[in-house]
C-alpha cells in the first residue's frame, strides 16, 4: 500500500514531463510556418476527412500559445510528424469603439480583436484567417475617476476561438 502512494507520486510528474517534452518538440518544429515556409515532415493535411486534423496555436512570432494545453481532446499532435494545421494567432488589437466625454476627462471604450490565420503545416498554405471580435467593453458609467482614460472590453475567449477553427480543424463534426 505505501508503494501505491510512491508509485503514483513519481508516476503523475514522470508522463506530465513527457507530455512537456512532446509539447515543446511540436511547438519549435512549427515555428517555420510564421514566415510562410512548411514543414515537410509533418501530416497531409485533407479536409474531405472529418478529422480531426491536429492544430498548433501560436503567437503570430511563433512562440507557444497557453490555449495549447486547453484544446479539445485530439486537437494538439502529438508529435511534428502528426501536426496538420497551424493557427498563428496575433496579438490581440484594441479598437476603438465610443469616446465617454466627462466634464474633466475623456474616456475611450475598446473592443480587444484577436486576428488568426491558419496555415497547412506541410506546405506553409494560408487555408483561412480571420479578425475575431471580441465582446464590447461595458457602457460609459455616470462617474469615472478622473485619472482613467479607457475601458478594455474582454480578452478574446478560447471558446471563440475553438468554434472559429472547428470547421476547420473538425469538418462535418462541429455542435
Amino acid at each position: 500500500m505505501v508503494c501505491i502512494g510512491i508509485c503514483l507520486s513519481l508516476a503523475i510528474p514522470y508522463s506530465l514531463s513527457i507530455r512537456n517534452r512532446r509539447h515543446e518538440r511540436v511547438v519549435s518544429a512549427m515555428s517555420s510556418l510564421v514566415t510562410g515556409e512548411g514543414v515537410p515532415e509533418t501530416a497531409t493535411y485533407n479536409p474531405d476527412i472529418d478529422g480531426p486534423h491536429p492544430i498548433v496555436l501560436l503567437w503570430a512570432d511563433g512562440s507557444d500559445h497557453v490555449w495549447n494545453w486547453e484544446l479539445p481532446p485530439n486537437w494538439f499532435p502529438t508529435s511534428p510528424d502528426k501536426t496538420e494545421l497551424v493557427a498563428l494567432l496575433n496579438y490581440e488589437q484594441p479598437v476603438a469603439v465610443e469616446t465617454c466625454i466627462y466634464q474633466l476627462t475623456t474616456v475611450t471604450r475598446y473592443r480587444r480583436d484577436l486576428g488568426v490565420i491558419v496555415r497547412e503545416a506541410r506546405t506553409g498554405r494560408i487555408l483561412t484567417n480571420s479578425t475575431l471580435r471580441g465582446d464590447e467593453p461595458m457602457r460609459c458609467p455616470e462617474s469615472l475617476p478622473v485619472y482613467q482614460t479607457r475601458i478594455d472590453g474582454p480578452h478574446v475567449a478560447l471558446e471563440s476561438v475553438v468554434k472559429w477553427l472547428c470547421p476547420v480543424v473538425q469538418p462535418g463534426n462541429c455542435p
